[in-house]
């Protein structure tokens, strides 16, 4: 068996080499090695068929026959033609091949390269100094605009992965306000790398602001980024994030799911005119300063259960085509829904407003009956002072009229009523 093995690899050996070899010719010379060996068949071929003595009996036979009154020309034409097709077949295979190949090693080393430049990438960013991380922010986008496809994503959740990670310290500092039994404190989150933050959300934002022209009640947007650099079909997961800088998502779009649960915005996160396609989860989100979803879009289910609003909240123009959940949710300033449309099932159960909550103009459909409202926010057909149905002016059953919203500081919302 050690003989025969010894004898077959030689041969395996030379025909790979005779393979390689041949497949490095140029084609001319393909073309004569076939010519040439097409006259030698042609020759053998003709001689079997003429009368010479190297085959008899039946199989010469054969041959006589099936070549009668076929003439030597039209011999050479079938004989040339078939082994050059054949030969051209075969050189077109091996080149075939060798391009094959030659894309392949092209992949696999342009896929070695952006796997190093995302390693190098990911270093950096886990840098000690403020100015590496910050290049290690740009050379990740880079990876992504450049090789796209998966590497968006990839990207993505490694920079939605660092604002989730612990970059500042919770502090109790005295608050500006005494309370009941003398001076308060109030928690602060006192963050040590601002600036990379900014940069890490300036470069989120960037590639999720989408092309959209002008409409009546919705600003336009100008795109950055190429289509295919966009990362709004990407999941952007920043749960439990502390997000210390500007939020500015002001005109992104989220075509995919938009986790925000239970993160904290302790600088003013500006939603506006935002389009969500996909489930939006805020549950648990805290905002210390301003929160502005004015003229947002939720397409998709809108969860706000637990989040809590100590300073204004705005979803003025808002859109809810699907269910709105504010069940729950805290309101320590100002809510304005003022103008927002519910389409869906809206819930409000258990939620707190202890300032004003203004419903003016906002159009709720039959399906959408809010819940849970304070019974002193509400008129006798179960809307918010200032709201009407969505076919109130087919069937004249506007709800209410701006002029029977409650003043700033009175009804429901206020101070006074909200231990009711």
């Amino acid at each position: 068996m050690s003989e025969t093995t010894g004898t077959r690899k030689p041969r395996r050996g030379f025909l790979r080499a005779v393979t390689r070899r041949f497949g490095t010719w140029p084609l001319f010379g393909v073309i004569l090695v076939w010519v040439v060996l097409a006259l030698v068949v042609f020759t053998i071929l003709g001689w079997l068929w003429g009368e010479g003595p190297l085959w008899s009996g039946r199989w010469m036979t054969n041959w006589r026959g099936a070549g009668a009154g076929v003439g030597p020309l039209e011999v050479v034409k079938v004989s040339l033609t078939t082994i050059g097709g054949i030969g051209g077949t075969g050189y077109l295979v091996i080149k075939y091949r060798e391009r094959a190949s030659a894309e392949r090693a092209e992949r696999d080393a342009e896929q070695e390269q952006a796997e190093q430049r995302l390693l190098s990438a990911v270093q950096q960013l886990g840098s000690g100094s403020p100015q590496v991380r910050i290049a290690g922010v740009y050379s990740l986008a880079s990876v992504a605009d450049t090789y796209r496809g998966e590497y968006r994503q990839r990207v993505v959740s490694i920079l939605c992965g660092y604002l989730r990670t612990q970059r500042g310290e919770w502090r109790i500092i005295d608050s500006e306000q005494d309370g009941p039994e003398g001076p308060g404190e109030d928690r602060v989150y006192v963050s040590h790398d601002g600036a990379v933050e900014s940069t890490v959300l300036e470069v989120l934002i960037r590639h999720l602001r989408k092309r959209r022209e002008k409409t009546k009640h919705r600003e336009a947007v100008t795109q950055l980024v190429e289509d295919d650099q966009l990362w709004c079909d990407c999941t952007i997961d920043l749960h439990d994030a502390v997000l210390t800088e500007i939020a500015n998502f002001r005109g992104t779009t989220f075509t995919n799911r938009a986790n925000f649960r239970r993160a904290t915005f302790t600088n003013r996160a500006n939603f506006s005119g935002a389009t969500f396609t996909n489930r939006a989860n805020f549950s648990g989100a805290t905002f210390t300063n301003r929160a502005n979803f004015s003229g947002a879009t939720f397409t998709n289910r809108a969860n706000f259960r637990r989040a809590t609003f100590t300073n204004r909240a705005n979803f003025s123009g808002a859109t809810f085509t699907n269910r709105a959940n504010f069940w729950n949710a805290t309101f320590t300033n100002r809510a304005n829904f003022s103008g927002a449309t519910f389409n869906r099932y809206t819930d409000f159960e258990h939620a707190i407003f202890t300032n004003v909550a203004n419903f003016r103009g906002a159009t709720f459909s039959r399906s959408a009956r809010p819940m849970g409202l304070p019974p002193k926010q509400v008129d006798e057909d179960g809307l918010p002072h200032g709201a009407r149905w969505a076919d109130a002016d087919d069937e004249g059953l506007e709800a209410g009229s701006p002029d029977d919203a409650p003043a700033e500081g009175t009804g429901p919302g206020s101070a006074d009523s909200a231990a009711s």
